[in-house]
């Protein structure tokens, strides 16, 4: 599935995250977000790149937990 945005963002902002999320979807927008995008038993790493390759926006939550996170 393509969505308008992928976001990016540490676990640890996830509420934040959600909130982002919810909003722009109130509004229409789709988003990729992996918790409620990522079904149990799916191959993550390859639904993560090809949901950011289709993806047209790319927004990363940048905080200091994400600047220090290995996936972000």
């Amino acid at each position: 599935m393509a969505y308008d945005i992928f976001i990016s963002y540490s676990r640890k902002d996830k509420e934040i995250a959600r909130i982002i999320c919810d909003r722009l979807s109130q509004n229409g927008i789709s988003c990729f977000f992996d918790l409620t995008s990522i079904q149990g038993g799916d191959e993550y790493q390859e639904i993560i790149i090809e949901s950011i390759e289709k993806a047209k926006v790319f927004l990363i939550i940048c905080t200091p937990d994400s600047m220090q996170s290995t996936w972000v």
